[in-house]
């Protein structure tokens, strides 16, 4: 790992010098275009091509530093390619810090500790580039680096460390950590997002220190040419993949995974629940689990510290697992980074789908399985009552899923929970808390009415528009088909639920990221309607 702190120095031939930063700007354009997503992003690492011909990518080496620098010059002159190339080089700072074993996390604060030893912080004339290097240095100085490794492989969340809080904004803007006087509480399970925050305001602070050497760099010819070049090249590749930042997938965290799992198709939330219960999985589910929050955006670091805290806790006396992860550390830690693709052969496999699944037979003191294959009616039912799904659904459910249909079973369960959790959020909340509905609209919302105009402006477009001032007809028209309320950003239930926007999921990733995506509201429910009558 390395923050880019030292240019590098030597003899490079121009032509190579055009080589490393032609191939490494192509592959940030493509990192750029996976949005954070962790399989995208791992699949991209690990093709062949990447290593074998491009050898600037190899972390810590001449050539990485050498095209790193070249285009941090280069992106001076394109504000466009400066957001691309700033944005791609803090995801690859990051998820080569997820993938780091605890010898390389140990070998990269000595590293780290080499470059701070003997410098003088109040030598720095730029307050941010001064306020992250200190930030650096007070994370050095807290223990040994051995013991730092060990806490920050290990995910403490018991031990904290304060650093000021502009070095902390993702943690603090989702209320993760504590404040205290400008100071931010950072547990050391989340160092990650700290390193990550002070590489991003360094790389910053060196691209605007740069641009002021540019107008010297600009008056040599080659390096013109070259700079051209490279936009050019940006300008047309970038236009064939969508690198744009704009919709970024957030990865989970260890301790969004409860909250989420109302968003889980019912095989996975069923696996979550047995692990509560019982805090051990047997082997098969425990893949088949690892592999989801995986394909649901867990990375690597995260998913250690989720299973270490699970199989952390006495077992339960139901679960035929016994082992617990304190002696059988270095097993699990394997085993979860071999399913990222991080060690033996390191393939970058793939969930399972729902026909393979279905497909398999559990044994019998497995607690994997699709509900609607594998479970009696008994135990359907019970999930079904846990969850609080009508009757009128539960039959239609059941109906299908004896009836050896269980795809179209989980497309009727998918819909009975939208709507349940749709109801329950609009109803109590958006009806009752959100002041931005005039009266007669809460009535007629209250009433059941269903919108049948065309016109797709928000209530909150209606509201700023002077009622008296329309005639009848345009009061008509100004009714929205879709209401979203700012106040809750909840989707409120305009839509019949016989026709909904749904996608064809077969795989359980897919049925959360389809199940997540209608109920924030992200989708028109004019396009790909489906009758849910027509599933039967």
């Amino acid at each position: 790992m390395t923050f880019y702190f030292t240019i590098p120095s030597g003899n490079v031939s121009l032509s190579r010098l055009e080589q490393f930063a032609m191939e490494r700007l192509q592959f940030l354009i493509q990192l750029a275009a996976c949005k954070g997503d962790v399989i995208q992003a791992t699949d991209l690492c690990m093709q062949l091509q990447h290593v074998e011909h491009s050898e600037c990518l190899i972390q810590g080496t001449l050539k990485d530093k050498i095209s790193h620098f070249v285009l941090r010059l280069a992106s001076c002159t394109d504000a466009g390619m400066a957001d691309v190339i700033f944005y791609a080089e803090t995801q690859l700072f990051a998820f080569r810090l997820s993938c780091m074993t605890k010898e390389e996390k140990l070998a990269f604060l000595t590293s780290l500790s080499k470059h701070m030893k003997g410098r003088d912080l109040e030598s720095v004339k730029h307050t941010t580039t001064r306020g992250a290097l200190a930030v650096l240095a007070n994370i050095l100085h807290q223990m040994s680096l051995t013991e730092l490794a060990d806490t920050w492989d290990e995910g403490r969340t018991d031990r904290t460390i304060s650093v000021p809080f502009l070095f902390a904004l993702s943690l603090v803007a989702k209320r993760k950590v504590n404040l205290h006087r400008g100071w931010a509480e950072v547990p050391y399970c989340m160092l990650n997002d700290i390193f990550q925050s002070v590489f991003s305001y360094l790389l910053q602070s060196a691209t605007k220190k740069a641009k002021k050497q540019m107008t010297l760099m600009m008056e040599d010819d080659r390096f013109n040419k070259l700079f051209h070049k490279l936009k050019d090249v940006f300008l047309s590749y970038s236009s064939k993949q969508n690198c744009g930042i704009s919709c970024t997938k957030v990865p989970l965290r260890c301790e969004d995974v409860d909250a989420e799992t109302d968003f889980f198709p019912p095989c996975m939330r069923h696996l979550h629940q047995q692990l509560r219960q019982r805090h051990r999985l047997s082997h098969h589910s425990r893949v088949k689990y690892t592999l989801f929050q995986k394909e649901c955006g867990l990375p690597v670091h995260e998913a250690l510290r989720f299973w270490r805290e699970e199989y952390s806790q006495e077992p339960h006396h139901s679960a035929g697992c016994r082992h617990n992860w304190r002696e059988e550390r270095d097993r699990y830690t394997y085993n979860i980074r071999h399913l990222y693709g991080l060690e033996g052969a390191r393939k970058n496999y793939r969930g399972h789908d729902c026909d393979t699944i279905q497909k398999q037979q559990p044994g019998p003191n497995e607690e994997w399985g699709c509900p609607f294959q594998h479970f009696d009616q008994a135990k359907l039912s019970e999930i079904m009552d846990i969850e609080d799904i009508s009757q009128t659904f539960q039959s239609r459910i059941s109906h299908l899923s004896e009836h050896g249909d269980p795809n179209a079973a989980c497309k009727v369960y998918f819909l009975a929970k939208l709507k349940k959790m749709a109801d329950r959020n609009c109803i109590e909340t958006d009806l009752k808390t959100c002041d931005c509905h005039c009266n007669e609209t809460r009535q007629r919302i209250s009433a059941g009415c269903k919108w049948t105009c065309e016109d797709t402006r928000t209530l909150t477009d209606v509201t700023e528009v002077k009622r008296d001032q329309l005639n009848i007809g345009e009061k008509k028209k100004i009714v929205p088909k879709q209401i979203s309320c700012s106040n809750c950003r909840i989707l409120c239930n305009r839509t019949p639920f016989d026709k909904v926007p749904l996608q064809e999921f077969h795989k359980p990733h897919e049925y959360y990221q389809n199940f997540k995506f209608l109920f924030e509201g992200l989708t028109s429910v004019r396009d790909n309607n489906v009758d849910v009558e027509s599933t039967f």
